[in-house]
């Protein structure tokens, strides 16, 4: 490293005459030789003191140079982080956007599920009220029929005092088979009207149940939003209705009319 110019040095540039007296004299006694040799070594070291400062300035500029690197760098590095962020502000946006659409989606589905679910079990309903009332008729037309049979048992049993024994232990016979027969269709009858009454009163408890599922699902729903996307997944209540409709579905009241049917014709 090149060392400053010393004091001394840079006293010697002043020139070898002066005025001082009114008169020019001379400053070195020793002649303009010796002068100018000492004003070439102060410009030699005045030469020295520039090249200091110019390293020194191309010093100082490379440092700036890196200074203005390394800030560069980090402006980059600033804006890119930026960007970075601002792509993730947006990509947060669109998914919230998108859970929205989805949530609100999935409480359209869930009520015209529930309306599906009400419908189909006010069908049901209805369904095995018909079911109840005719099987009520159909009783009751039986009932009917049975008190005919024993005023024909009774008629049957008085023309049969007139007749012979054995006449009339025939007749007696089939009129005993014969309200015998009645007796079991009624008894069928009124079992099946139990059963279908049984399971209409089962289907409305569970139409019941089916409602406040639904009621504390949406609660649920409502409470927590990104349940509904894990929720998604999972069987709905109208496939286990149905399902569990299929595996307790009740039995035709035809075996039973095909049951009557064939025992009056045997």
């Amino acid at each position: 490293m090149d060392s400053p110019p010393s004091k001394k040095a840079s006293q010697q540039l002043k020139p070898w005459w002066s005025g001082r007296s009114g008169r020019f004299e001379p400053i070195f006694p020793d002649g303009p030789a010796l002068a100018l040799t000492r004003t070439h070594v102060a410009l030699q070291e005045k030469s020295n003191e520039l090249e200091f400062l110019d390293a020194s300035y191309k010093r100082a500029q490379k440092a700036w140079n890196d200074e203005k690197s390394c800030l560069e760098e980090q402006i980059r590095n600033l804006r890119s982080e930026a960007s970075r962020n601002e792509q993730n502000f947006r990509d947060v946006k669109d998914k919230k956007f998108q859970e929205s659409q989805i949530f609100r989606l999935a409480e359209q589905g869930w009520a015209s599920e529930k309306q599906s679910l009400q419908a189909d079990f006010s069908d049901q309903i209805s369904e095995l009220k018909n079911k109840l009332d005719a099987a009520t008729s159909a009783a009751t037309t039986l009932e009917t029929e049975n008190r005919q049979l024993r005023r024909q048992l009774q008629e049957l049993r008085s023309a049969a005092a007139f007749e012979d024994r054995g006449g009339a232990a025939a007749a007696e016979a089939r009129a005993e088979e014969r309200e015998a027969l009645a007796a079991e269709e009624a008894r069928a009858e009124r079992e099946e009207r139990i059963r279908l009454q049984s399971l209409c009163h089962e289907l409305q408890a569970r139409l019941h149940q089916v409602q406040a599922e639904l009621s504390k699902e949406r609660e649920i729903r409502s409470a927590h939003d990104h349940g509904a996307l894990q929720n998604a997944a999972r069987p709905s209540v109208k496939e286990e209705t149905a399902s569990k409709r299929r595996t307790r579905r009740p039995k035709s009241s035809k075996s039973a009319s095909a049951k009557r049917r064939g025992g009056k014709s045997s």
